[in-house]
């Protein structure tokens, strides 16, 4: 009856949202991907920063020095690529009021 029809529609409200956060997850997610492709560095790296911490592009742009830096040491990049890396993120960072 009604109640059947209520939890219905609950549930598949709540799928639909769950779809949702995927979608835009995933989108950020691309972001990160391609901003490491474009540097020369492998968008596989976005899975190790992801799993460091990082959850997308703007995150990894606005992050303090010292988190940057405690971040990149925990991912145990190839020393070339996080070469790579900090300078691709010199260039595209905003001014960070803790650098040296």
């Amino acid at each position: 009856g009604i109640r059947q029809r209520s939890e219905a529609a609950r549930l598949e409200a709540m799928d639909r949202a769950r779809s949702d956060a995927r979608a835009r997850a995933s989108a950020c997610f691309e972001d990160l991907i391609s901003f490491l492709e474009l540097h020369g560095l492998s968008g596989a790296y976005a899975l190790v920063l992801s799993a460091n911490g990082v959850e997308d592009l703007s995150m990894l742009l606005t992050l303090k020095t010292s988190s940057l830096d405690n971040i990149i040491s925990a991912c145990d990049l190839d020393a070339t690529d996080e070469l790579l890396l900090r300078d691709a993120l010199r260039r595209a960072r905003p001014a960070d009021d803790d650098s040296p």
